[in-house]
């Protein structure tokens, strides 16, 4: 079952970095011409984007992967995953572990408080 995200400037941070992992993912991988037309699409065809990557990752990544293919959204997906287990030092998720895992993970970490996620895990 998901955890509800609440809504507070801690857990917008957290969601802003989350967003801002994809956002540079996206771009070092594709390059800004790609990324902006990913966006467009995704926008247009599911009524998603970047910043609302973390309240729907499954359907974001499925966005992607219509796009660009599944193996190419996987390896970006692994590529944020990994950008994003480093900055909130998040340990613990398997490798076979998606987006969705380890937000999921962030949201459970960020109820006992900011410290926990650069601490624990």
């Amino acid at each position: 079952m998901a955890t509800e995200w609440k809504d507070t400037e801690t857990f917008s941070s957290y969601k802003s970095l989350i967003g801002e992992a994809m956002d540079e993912t996206l771009e070092t991988i594709l390059g800004t011409t790609i990324k902006e037309v990913i966006y467009e699409y995704i926008r247009l065809e599911h009524n998603l984007d970047v910043e609302t990557c973390c309240k729907s990752p499954k359907e974001f990544m499925e966005a992607l992967s219509e796009i660009v293919g599944c193996n190419a959204a996987m390896i970006i997906e692994n590529v944020v995953i990994r950008k994003l287990r480093s900055r909130f030092g998040v340990k613990g998720l398997n490798e076979d572990s998606h987006l969705s895992d380890l937000i999921e993970r962030l949201k459970i970490l960020s109820r006992e408080g900011p410290a926990k996620i650069e601490k624990k895990v």
